[in-house]
């Protein structure tokens, strides 16, 4: 038997690119990161969740995989290879599946935030009050393995995957649903479009041009001409009317987080500065001027070494 006075604490090996955890401090309780980790200290009593988010920190998480009751990931230890990480927890039932989304077709608010690419935490009160389990609440509801020597269950490795997975969670929250087997795309493909020009039961259909209806499609074909039929046609002279997006980046910030972003910063946080210089050099180039140049970067001093301050002491003597 193993004995704590009898472990040597041994030091990871050391990555690069890696995913850090970016947070400091422990999550707030309002938040999914701090739901999430909350359910499990409630699970697990000890120093191991503390150990892992330090290991965490470290960037020694080199990559995680969420899927529909699965988390896999591999960790860099003490050890050349990488441990397998893996973390299951059962998926709803196909009945808990419908009972939650007929409990959110009752609720406007939460299908225009869903539909507008959110996942309020109001989520989190629908499942409670059908007694369904969102977050682990038991052992039983989490099953976590580790191939590193480790005796220990949660082992540090573990732990890191849980800080790691929390964090994600905060970015982009579907994938708690995600993990419990309800993929965002059937979720929202269940909800009602509550901006739907559809008329009600019993109404007649509006004339006003607002309606989405096309209308009758005509049969008639325009003539072709065989012999420009092809031939593109000409292009339109260029316009120079452009001018820069009065919001940078809106397309990637509509997408959402980048998974698991190894950057030190959000990469949502640095596209507008790089989008706003791309857009101003597009429109000098398209107006035929030069575009703004890049800063340059300062050069480094040449380090002096003991051969050369020899040579420039003799230049003095001399």
């Amino acid at each position: 038997m193993a004995y704590w006075d009898d472990f040597t604490p041994t030091r990871p090996i050391a990555v690069s690119g890696g995913i850090k955890l970016q947070s400091r401090g422990t999550p707030k309780t309002d938040t999914w990161a701090g739901r999430w980790l909350a359910s499990l200290e409630s699970l697990y009593v000890g120093t191991r969740l503390q150990a892992g988010r330090t290991y965490a920190r470290k960037g020694q998480v080199l990559s995680v995989d969420i899927e529909a009751a699965r988390i896999a990931a591999k960790v860099q230890g003490s050890r050349p290879k990488p441990y397998d990480v893996a973390i299951g927890m059962s998926v709803l039932h196909p009945v808990q599946k419908v009972e939650i989304i007929d409990a959110v077709k009752e609720r406007p608010l939460l299908i225009a935030k869903l539909l507008a690419g959110e996942l309020p935490q109001e989520i989190a009160d629908v499942f409670q009050e059908r007694k369904i389990v969102l977050f682990p609440t038991s052992r039983k509801d989490l099953t976590t393995t580790c191939s590193c020597p480790d005796d220990a269950n949660p082992c540090k490795h573990i732990a890191a995957v849980f800080a790691i997975t929390g964090e994600q969670f905060d970015r982009d929250p579907f994938l708690i649903l995600k993990l419990r087997g309800l993929e965002r795309k059937d979720l929202l493909a269940a909800l009602p479009d509550l901006a739907s020009d559809s008329p009600a039961n019993g109404e007649q259909e509006s004339d006003s041009p607002s309606t989405l209806s096309p209308g009758p499609i005509s049969p008639s074909v325009a003539p072709i001409d065989p012999a420009t039929f092809w031939k593109a046609p000409p292009l339109p002279a260029l316009s120079l009317n452009t001018r820069v997006p009065t919001v940078p980046a809106a397309v990637p910030t509509q997408l959402g987080v980048f998974p698991f972003w190894r950057g030190d910063r959000p990469l949502l946080d640095v596209l507008p500065d790089i989008y706003a210089i791309a857009s101003q050099a597009a429109v000098k180039t398209l107006a035929g001027e030069p575009p703004p140049m890049p800063p340059a970067s300062p050069v480094p001093p040449e380090p002096v070494t003991g051969a050369k301050l020899r040579g420039r002491q003799r230049e003095l003597q001399s």
